[in-house]
This record gives structure tokens, sequence and C-alpha cells, in this order.
């Protein structure tokens, strides 16, 4: 029977992501296993290719924006091209919704990530459709 020093379950984007980096750290005892016939197959093929980088544990905003730096400046020896276009994303809330956004915006600038707060005037202007009488305020992710 094989042994192998690191074993990988799921070779979603952040099971590949964990092989990766550790096989370009020198390590070459790594299996990545996946039950689906390909890769990424569940929630990381599913995620309409957002990469939400405003979350509320620190340690996973961390991980989202270093996630989103890397696929900004693909390493040199990258196998394959990745088409990753940033367009941002716009979360409306009020209430303790609103007030759950402004921490989590708060805590993303800390990171170095660029979020603007906009009053309901902004999305009316920006966004057809969306009832400004209805949103109390939101945050833009850029």
């Amino acid at each position: 029977m094989a042994t192998y020093e690191f074993v990988i379950v799921g070779a979603g984007f952040a099971g590949a992501a964990t092989a990766y980096h550790l096989t370009r750290r020198g390590v070459r005892d790594v299996l990545l296993i996946e039950q689906e016939s390909i890769p990424g197959f569940h929630s990381s093929g599913r995620n309409a290719a957002m990469m939400r980088q405003c979350v509320p544990d620190p340690d996973l905003a961390t991980l989202t924006r270093d996630g989103a730096t890397f696929l900004r400046h693909l390493p040199d020896d990258w196998p394959e091209p990745v088409q990753f276009k940033q367009n941002g994303s716009l979360l409306l809330g009020s209430g303790a919704g609103w007030s759950k956004l402004k921490q989590d915006a708060e805590s993303g600038r800390r990171l170095g990530i660029d979020v603007v707060l906009w009053t309901p005037d902004q999305v009316e202007a920006t966004r057809a459709g969306v009832e400004a009488s209805r949103v109390r305020r939101c945050s833009l992710v850029r």
C-alpha cells in the first residue's frame, strides 16, 4: 500500500490550490483525491465564478484576498491560462443586515480590499430596476 506525506481530499479550488502550493515548495509526496470524474465539480464549479472577498472571518478574508491576488498575478510557470475578470459585487442590506455589511466592509478595508459604501441614490443611479425606497444602504466591493 502506498503512503503519502500529504493527502488532500477534494480537487476543488481549495484542494487543488493546496496541492499546487505544496509542490511549489518542493513537496513531492502529495496525493490529491477526488470522487467525481472531474475536479471542481461541486461548489468550486458552481459559484458563478464569484470570489467574495469581504467576509466576516478575518482568516478567511485574508485567504480570499490572497487568492484573488494570486489569480491576478499568476506565476510564470502556471500551466494553463486563467480568465479572471474582476467586476465587483453589490450587496444590499437594511437594519441588522446593513450593520453586518458595514462591519464586513471595515474588516475588508483593513486587509486592503477596495470597498465602497453607497447611498440608495447611488444604487438607483447605477442599477436600473432597484427600488431605492426599499434599499437603506449597500456596499460595493471592487
